[in-house]
């Protein structure tokens, strides 16, 4: 039952490797990924057990995990939401160790695998949607409570106040912005 899986992914991969600019414009593409994330987010869901949990890693982690992450790494530079969520939500519900499904031998190097992979699409996420972002001019909108209690618009600029992270050094000036 995972063959029209495996055939999609393989189309996808395909896409992935060669024509960039096919998986923004061609909305079939768009939607086979997002469909192919949904189904594997439902079909990880579906592993309660570890052995058929280790059976779905031992499929999807050397070839699909890399579509998935350059996918990543595409949709979330052109600030495609759409895409983007249900690639995380396949990623959270992979990493989650809901009942305690994922347990590998100890001579097994698929936890590190499995945090490296993890790892490396929300880098992927976070890296394209910092630089989106500071392109888009870098301003936060307003919020009453998620800058302890700072309810004007909120700005990375100069001497602008970030709220809760001026104490870590990450606001403008700090450690992070050069």
């Amino acid at each position: 039952f995972m063959h029209p899986l495996d055939v999609t992914l393989e189309a996808l991969a395909q896409v992935v490797r060669t024509d960039e600019e096919r998986l923004l414009r061609d909305a079939e593409v768009r939607a086979a990924v997002v469909g192919v994330a949904r189904d594997l987010r439902g079909i990880c869901s579906a592993t309660q057990l570890r052995k058929t949990y280790n059976m779905f890693f031992d499929w999807v982690h050397p070839h699909h995990l890399a579509t998935m992450c350059r996918a990543m790494e595409v949709y979330a530079a052109a600030s495609a939401p759409d895409v983007t969520t249900p690639l995380l939500k396949f990623y959270a519900e992979f990493a989650h160790n809901r009942p305690q499904r994922i347990v590998f031998d100890s001579s097994s190097p698929n936890g590190i695998l499995l945090f490296r992979e993890t790892s490396k699409l929300l880098v992927a996420y976070g890296t394209r949607t910092l630089a989106a972002w500071q392109a888009a001019g870098g301003a936060l909108a307003p919020s009453s409570s998620a800058a302890g209690g700072a309810g004007g618009a909120l700005s990375d600029g100069g001497g602008g106040s970030l709220g809760a992270l001026s104490p870590l050094g990450l606001a403008g000036g700090g450690a992070l912005d050069g």
